[in-house]
């Protein structure tokens, strides 16, 4: 089982030994190991208004994310903040949980941006077969076939690689539109959630 924090001071303290935190070890790693490059930028026009369109390369997986700006998000002031894993059944589809809870869906995020006037969109493109959209509307129709190892996976392709196109973006501070989720390692990247943002 895993120890608790206080558990591994004492034993620590004990035998002499070093002991770090998670957001230590993030720190060292964004120092040595950074894996998100900007490559392109550029303005472009949507259905909501003008952004700066930025093209991101990680250079662990070879692949392309993206990030849509409205407004100076670099100084300390909270932004408003999505990090979006792409899914064509509910962004193409809009294929919707038939619940009370309404998700996020990559529009009504950039539309909630273009109302304030002020936010980032970050889009993390990873490739879908067919296969993995029917799988996904299913998901969606019926989320208790959702694992928590594949839901703890998602979190994990969001906070790490999201994260550092945060950090490249100059946000600290985050009005996130997300459900509320407990993730301390995010403080690895000196970043902060003031709020959550529910869809309306």
């Amino acid at each position: 089982t895993m120890a608790r924090r206080d558990d591994l001071v004492k034993f620590a303290e004990k035998h002499q030994l070093k002991i770090g935190t998670i957001a230590d070890l993030i720190h060292h790693r964004l120092v040595t190991e950074k894996t998100i490059q900007c490559i392109n930028e550029r303005s472009v026009k949507t259905h909501c208004g003008s952004f700066i369109l930025k093209t991101y390369l990680d250079s662990a997986r070879n692949e392309k994310h993206f990030a849509l700006v409205m407004g100076d998000v670099s100084n300390n002031e909270p932004a408003l903040v999505r990090v979006h894993v792409n899914r064509l059944a509910r962004d193409i589809l809009s294929v919707e949980s038939s619940g009370e809870f309404k998700a996020w869906s990559f529009h009504r995020a950039l539309e909630r941006v273009a109302q304030e006037g002020r936010g980032a969109v970050v889009l993390l493109y990873y490739p879908e077969s067919a296969e993995d959209i029917d799988n996904a509307v299913e998901t969606i129709l019926n989320p208790a076939l959702v694992t928590r190892q594949s839901a703890s996976d998602v979190v994990y392709q969001q906070v790490g690689t999201g994260s550092q196109i945060l950090m490249d973006l100059g946000i600290q501070k985050m009005r996130l539109m997300s459900a509320p989720f407990k993730f301390t390692a995010i403080s690895g990247f000196d970043l902060e959630v003031v709020e959550y943002v529910n869809c309306e």
